[in-house]
């Protein structure tokens, strides 16, 4: 049984604002020396509560990550956060890896759906990834009822991304939210997203619902290698536009390769979710704990000098600027935003919805709708369909759910989606 203190409870609990850092599951075949560097740096950093094990994005080849959590637990001294994806699973192999959790003292998992697994394929002399998920998918409602009824001890994570620029995309992941949280989700995790407005948005949503639920942002190191990849959709769900790979192409071109201005963003963007209201961050992309220091040291000089929302925006706004001044385009033109913009860019507190048209925020796990999901999805969507709402595993589909919300919006009855 685990010994190790419980630290990202224990600041979710107090308010303390939340840092965990992401390790990315690697192929089984490759050594872990990362993640001995990392837990060890965790182990002596007051300002993370936790490493965070993540699905080796598409992979069936990957460490466990319950093996991968007793490791960095016993590095850092500190209960990791664990992902579990319903990707290729059922319900009993779920209930069997959330019995081994409760089994071996890890308490804090964080439930997703996962994206598409994929399996080498060989072709000649490359290998294609197909995708393959043989056992369909376990709805994350599904998973955090059973890890409830499981152990009363987990701290229970999940998923939402706010960065849903049509009002059905949009609606559908916040109405799958309230069933998580009907379920016993006790904190959320946002996607990774660089549109601040959409970033607020979410907080905003819920102070306006009167919904008790605390949110953390995901927020990842930008390299132009990663930009250039999510800009072709290959990471679902997380949105990169045009604008923001030029301005890391023309950073690239500084003598640093542009390092000191990601560092820049990277801080403001951490501050602003601080002030926004989120509960925590989930840092992601650090190839070495030095870098995530200096970061957080960035952070704490900035935030020192007891900065306003309206002072960060504005530097994030002269820092955001391409080379011919024009301000990058984080999100879409003609997006779909709950709240009207104010002179600033960012949300005023006036809603563009009438409460009466929301779907009503579930009270019940047991919430079902019937649909024509490609994953098989029994409580709502993924958060991983594209800006134009097609579906993550089968491309030539739009998402179910997004016809769900649609269909109910043309016969006026969307408020009754439970």
């Amino acid at each position: 049984m685990a010994g190790w203190a419980n630290a990202f409870r224990r600041a979710l609990d107090s308010g303390q604002f939340v840092v965990t850092v992401e390790y990315v599951a690697p192929d089984r075949f490759e050594p872990i020396d990362d993640l001995v560097d990392l837990g060890r740096y965790v182990r002596h950093e007051r300002r993370v509560q936790a490493v965070a094990i993540t699905d080796r994005v598409g992979s069936r080849s990957a460490h466990k990550s319950i093996d991968l959590a007793l490791e960095a637990g016993d590095i850092s001294g500190k209960m990791p956060v664990v992902s579990l994806s319903g990707k290729s699973c059922s319900a009993p192999a779920m209930g069997k890896r959330l019995t081994r959790m409760r089994a071996v003292g890890l308490a804090n998992p964080v439930v997703v759906t996962g994206d598409g697994p994929r399996v080498a394929r060989q072709t000649g002399c490359h290998e294609q990834p197909d995708v393959a998920a043989a056992e369909g998918f376990v709805d994350s409602v599904q998973t955090i009822d059973m890890a409830r009824s499981i152990s009363g001890d987990f701290c229970i994570g999940g998923a939402v991304n706010g960065f849903k620029y049509t009002e059905s995309a949009l609606m559908m992941q916040y109405l799958k939210l309230g069933k998580k949280r009907a379920a016993g989700l006790q904190v959320a995790f946002n996607q990774v997203g660089y549109d601040l407005r959409k970033t607020q948005e979410l907080i905003l949503y819920l102070c306006h619902r009167k919904l008790r639920l605390p949110v953390i942002a995901a927020v990842y190191w930008l390299t132009p290698a990663f930009a250039g990849f999510a800009n072709r959709g290959k990471v679902p769900g997380v949105l990169v536009g045009d604008d923001l790979v030029e301005l890391l192409d023309q950073w690239s071109d500084l003598p640093d390769q542009g390092r000191a201005k990601r560092i820049d963003m990277l801080t403001l963007h951490i501050a602003l979710v601080r002030l926004f209201g989120y509960a925590g961050v989930h840092l992601g992309g650090f190839g070495k704990a030095e870098s995530l220091c200096e970061v957080l040291d960035h952070v704490d000089q900035l935030l020192a000098g007891r900065p306003s929302v309206d002072g960060l925006w504005q530097r994030w706004c002269d820092l955001t600027r391409l080379d011919d001044g024009r301000p990058v385009a984080f999100g879409l033109a003609e997006g779909y935003y709950l709240f009207r913009a104010d002179r600033r860019g960012l949300n005023s507190a006036e809603p563009m919805f009438d409460d009466a048209s929301m779907p009503t925020w579930p009270t019940t796990r047991h919430a079902r709708i019937e649909s024509d999901c490609a994953k098989g999805l029994s409580a709502g969507p993924c958060g991983g369909c594209g800006v134009d709402g097609r579906c993550e595993v089968a491309p030539d589909r739009r998402c179910a759910w997004i016809e769900v919300h649609e269909r109910a919006a043309t016969r006026g009855r969307v408020d009754q989606l439970i």
